[in-house]
């Protein structure tokens, strides 16, 4: 066995090597921002819907140099597994990148879905995470997204009380002042 004599006392590599392992998986499972991220399945095997808007009855096309957002609440402090959105229309051959952040300003963000599929019916199409970020319950979030393609999504006219819509005909992810009295219809599902 390997040992390294440091003042009167002996080190193995077994104690050194431990603490740099724990430090390398602790940086491992943590996002650009530092928030610990969960790994797939972690935890995660049953959820539940917490907060959502349904209200909405005017469909709205997104184009693809368009991007939209929502804030909103989370109901309870836990690991959030998905954002649904609602299809006015078929939007079939469409896939939306969704990034959910703590400001509109989403070049920062906590989790980000790359691609997320739009199913070719119409109504609620959900968008899974592959880590699950910890939100806090009464604290603004913020979802928003982008489209490949052109789709039709559903909102309405200040029917979702504790957030708002945001829009901006770019694809910056910054839609800071971009806050308009519409919502989009959406469900959020966290882990139990």
């Amino acid at each position: 066995m390997l040992f390294l004599y440091l003042g009167c006392g002996k080190l193995t590599m077994r104690k050194l090597f431990l603490p740099i392992l724990i430090l390398l998986l602790a940086s491992s499972l943590a996002n650009a921002d530092g928030v610990i991220k969960r790994r797939v399945g972690a935890s995660c095997s049953t959820q539940s819907f917490d907060v959502q808007n349904t209200g909405g009855a005017t469909n709205t096309e997104v184009f693809i140099t368009e991007q939209y957002a929502q804030s909103f609440k989370p109901g309870v402090t836990g690991d959030l597994y998905s954002i649904s959105f609602e299809v006015g229309t078929a939007g079939a051959g469409a896939t939306i990148e969704v990034r959910v952040g703590t400001s509109a300003n989403l070049t920062t963000y906590l989790v980000q879905k790359a691609s997320c599929a739009v199913p070719a019916g119409i109504g609620y199409f959900e968008c899974v995470f592959s880590t699950y970020p910890t939100l806090t319950s009464g604290t603004t979030y913020y979802v928003g997204y982008q489209s490949t393609a052109g789709c039709i999504m559903k909102e309405g006219s200040a029917t979702y009380a504790d957030g708002q819509e945001f829009y901006e005909a770019t694809t910056d992810w910054d839609l800071t002042g971009s806050g308009n009295a519409w919502d989009l219809n959406f469900k959020t599902k966290m882990c139990d």
